[in-house]
C-alpha cells in the first residue's frame, strides 16, 4: 500500500512568525529594562550630585569643664572633673593633660556626645583639652583648677627681685602665705648661700646682694615650714661706669683731672676751650686709672671731660669753668 504523506507550507510560516515574535518581544523588554535603570542611574546621580553640593558642617565641638558638684549625701567632690563634649558630628578622639605633662587619649567611637570624670592633682594646675571630630576639626581648652586639700599647705613661696642701679645691688624677697623657713641664693655654678633670718611675721625673707660684673645667672629658691619650694632663675648684665676719681684741680698753670673704671678704660677725651685731646688704644690698655695735667692758657677756660670703658660704657660728659691769671 502506498502512502501519501502531506507537509502544510502554513505552519511552518506560522511556526516562524511565532519564533519571530517571541525574539521582538524579548529585545522591547530588555530594552524598557534598560531604558528604567537609565533613569534610576539618572536620577541617583542627580541626588548624588545635589548631595555633593551641600557644604559640610565645619561646626566645632562644644566644649564644657567644670568641678563635680557635692554628692547627695554632702560628700565633697573638689578632686573631681567632668569633662562633657557635645558635637553635631562624630568624635573622633579627645585628648588630656595636667600642666604639659602626659597626654591621655580617649576615643570618640562616633558618638556625638562624650563623657569623663577625672581627677584633679593637688595643687594649682593647669588643664589642656583636645577635641578631633570625624572630618579632623579641631577645638582646643584650657583651664585652672585648684585642689587642696583640708589643713594642706600646697602654696609655694613668691620670690621677687629688684635691681637697684645706683648701688649696684639686688635685693631678693621672698614671702609665703603661712611661713617661710629659708632661701638659698648662687651666681652661676658657685656655692650656695643660705638665709634664715625672716620679719616679725615669720612670713618674709629679704636680702640685698651686691650685683657681679658682667653677665650672669642668678639662682634663687625659697623654702616654707611645709616644704612647698620655689626656684627663680634671672640673667643679670652689670657693667662698671668710668667716673672722676675726684673733683678737678687746678695748680697754677695746669689742672689736675683723674679718671678711674673698675675694669679697664678704654678711651678718655676732653677739650679746652674747643681743643680737644684723645687718649685711647695702647695708651691705656690694661689700665683702670689715668691722671692727666692740662696745660692752662692765661684766661677764662672751659673744659669738657668724658671717658669709656672696655665694655663700651660712657662715663658721660663732665663740664666745668674756671680762671687762669699768672
Amino acid at each position: 500500500m502506498n502512502q501519501i504523506l502531506y507537509s502544510d507550507p502554513t505552519s511552518n510560516r506560522n511556526s516562524t512568525t511565532r519564533d519571530t515574535k517571541k525574539i521582538i518581544l524579548f529585545f522591547v523588554i530588555a530594552i524598557i529594562i534598560f531604558g528604567i535603570i537609565l533613569i534610576a542611574s539618572g536620577v541617583f546621580g542627580y541626588i548624588s550630585s545635589e548631595n555633593s553640593r551641600k557644604p559640610v558642617s565645619t561646626n566645632k565641638p562644644a566644649i564644657t569643664v567644670g568641678k563635680m558638684a557635692s554628692s547627695e549625701d554632702g560628700t565633697s567632690q573638689d578632686d573631681q572633673l567632668r569633662i562633657y563634649i557635645a558635637h553635631d558630628k562624630p568624635i573622633d578622639k579627645v585628648i588630656w593633660s595636667w600642666n604639659d605633662g602626659t597626654e591621655e587619649t580617649r576615643l570618640g567611637r562616633n558618638n556625638t556626645t562624650f563623657e569623663e570624670i577625672i581627677k584633679i592633682p593637688v595643687g594649682n594646675n593647669t588643664f589642656n583639652l583636645t577635641v578631633i571630630d570625624s572630618i579632623g576639626i579641631q577645638e582646643n581648652y584650657t583651664g585652672s583648677f585648684k585642689y587642696s586639700p583640708d589643713n594642706v599647705d600646697i602654696e609655694k613661696p613668691t620670690i621677687d627681685l629688684e635691681v637697684n642701679k645706683e648701688e649696684r645691688t639686688i635685693k631678693i624677697i621672698a614671702k609665703d602665705e603661712t611661713e617661710i623657713e629659708y632661701i638659698t641664693y648662687r651666681w652661676n655654678n658657685e656655692e650656695e648661700t643660705r638665709v634664715e633670718e625672716t620679719d616679725e611675721s615669720k612670713t618674709i625673707i629679704e636680702k640685698s646682694i651686691p650685683l657681679v660684673i658682667g653677665e650672669n645667672t642668678l639662682i634663687v629658691k625659697a623654702v616654707d615650714s611645709n616644704g612647698n619650694d620655689r626656684l627663680e632663675t634671672q640673667q643679670l648684665r652689670a657693667y662698671t661706669k668710668p667716673g672722676l676719681k675726684e673733683k678737678p684741680r687746678q695748680y697754677g698753670d695746669s689742672l689736675s683731672v683723674t679718671i678711674v673704671d673698675e675694669v679697664e678704660l678704654q678711651k678718655v677725651e676732653y677739650s679746652v676751650n674747643g681743643v680737644v685731646h684723645r687718649a685711647e688704644g695702647a695708651a691705656l690698655q690694661g689700665k683702670k686709672e689715668i691722671t692727666f695735667r692740662i696745660k692752662l692758657e692765661p684766661g677764662d677756660y672751659e673744659i669738657t671731660i668724658n671717658a669709656w670703658n672696655k665694655d663700651g660704657i660712657e662715663m658721660g660728659e663732665k663740664k666745668g669753668k674756671g680762671s687762669y691769671t699768672p
